[in-house]
């Protein structure tokens, strides 16, 4: 029986399938379809979690600061929706401020503001982040382990910060729970790099652990009580929106992304074929990262899996430094403290080719695929021979979302 799997840009190609070949979720129904994102948003912040509506929590006057979480989709509606919000609650334009991620382009903020009136987008504040600036930054308070937390100055300045995220699986390796895209996003230098190094350690998981209990308790120590997150679904549609207190946001959207995503297979399998589908912001290496952790733990010892998408955005330094390096975790040590942006993707390329052998179909040249240690793919038809050829094989749909599991033997 032939199955089409989307991938990458609107990309499509056709995978016979027998019993080999499990689609991991093939049997779950779509959900229904949601009402547009401007109504999604203005129900939630009518109705939040354990709030009143949000426009009688805020009052003429006060500072409102938007923190916007990198790779958010549909930024310029969110943006769009908001400030048409707080201008009917009576905050005056100037008293707005957008902050961005570090990283974020002055084009991209173009396209971020460009559904808004100029006359009200250019009254505005638009911050991008800079960690290493500290004229930037401001004192907050020092955690309980003792790390003194500094925080961009448009949050910790303000009278009422509304944080915007997008529901992630725990388990995706640069995902620290629901604050993590305000702590340590929105930080200094030495903050963001001490939440790259788990990767190395040895309990990494444990450690990590205990960096998402940091990310809960730095939302404490700034009062922060009130949340946005986006939950996505299959399709790349924005099922949800959940505004409210944030721990029963945070609960509320993780419950539902499980939902969505939690899957489960009867066996692990010799091929995991993984597939990133969607816009430019998706076809990025840390798409790449969250689908070989998922696959890794789908795939057998020593097997192989198969990504396919459209990735053709040049590495970061850190999987730069594993371009042909001989012992490619002494080059990323090499970095010492000074851990750059990529580093958790790059551990992730790592620690799966220690397990299983990873072929690519991307749009990135074969000459820097196979500096990576990976197997490129020249076309969909070389993915369909290793599907024919494999014993067992499990396909994911979309997945750099995915939550997969295998079944426990009884």
């Amino acid at each position: 029986m032939g199955w089409l799997l989307r991938y990458g840009l609107d990309l499509q190609g056709e995978l016979e399938l027998d019993e080999r070949v499990l689609v991991a979720g093939d049997k779950t129904p779509p959900p229904e379809a949601p009402p547009p994102l401007q109504q999604s948003l203005a129900t939630a912040l009518e109705n939040p979690v354990g709030f009143p509506p949000l426009r009688q929590s805020i009052i003429p006057g006060d500072h409102v600061t938007l923190v916007l979480e990198d790779g958010l989709p549909e930024p310029a509606l969110l943006v769009q929706s908001l400030v048409q919000l707080l201008l009917e609650a009576q905050i005056a334009p100037q008293d707005i401020t957008i902050l961005c991620p570090a990283g974020q382009s002055q084009a991209e903020l173009r396209g971020i503001r460009r559904l808004l009136p100029e006359s009200v987008g250019r009254r505005m504040l638009w911050l991008v982040h800079d960690p290493a600036d500290p004229g930037c930054l401001a004192y907050l308070a020092s955690t309980e382990a003792g790390h003194r937390v500094l925080l961009h100055r448009a949050i910790v300045d303000a009278d009422v910060v509304l944080p915007i995220g997008c529901q992630q699986s725990e388990r995706a390796p640069d995902y620290f729970g629901l604050f993590g895209g305000v702590y340590p996003t929105f930080s200094d230098l030495s903050a963001q790099r001490r939440f790259r190094a788990w990767g190395f350690r040895p309990q990494g998981a444990a450690e990590k652990r205990v960096l998402m209990a940091e990310v809960r308790e730095v939302a404490w120590l700034l009062g922060s009580a009130f949340a946005i997150q986006i939950v996505p679904g299959p399709g790349h549609q924005i099922i949800q929106i959940l505004a409210g207190e944030i721990r029963q946001v945070g609960r509320a959207a993780a419950q539902r992304y499980q939902t969505l995503w939690k899957r489960s297979v009867p066996r692990r399998a010799r091929l995991v074929v993984a597939a990133i589908t969607g816009g430019p912001t998706h076809q990025s290496w840390q798409s790449l990262a969250r689908a070989l952790a998922t696959a890794r733990r789908l795939v057998e010892p020593g097997g192989a899996i198969a990504v396919c998408c459209s990735l053709c955005q040049p590495p970061g330094r850190a999987i730069q430094a594993l371009i042909g390096a001989k012992h490619p975790l002494r080059a990323l040590k090499r970095f010492g403290p000074n851990l750059p942006e990529d580093t958790l993707q790059a551990v992730q390329l790592l620690r799966t080719q220690r397990y299983a052998r990873v072929f690519l179909l991307s749009g990135l040249e074969d000459q820097l695929v196979e500096g990576l240690r990976l197997t490129p793919l020249a076309d969909f038809g070389q993915l369909v021979q290793l599907v024919r050829q494999a014993p067992s094989c499990i396909v994911l749909p979309e997945a750099q979302y995915a939550m997969v599991q295998v079944q426990p033997t009884s």
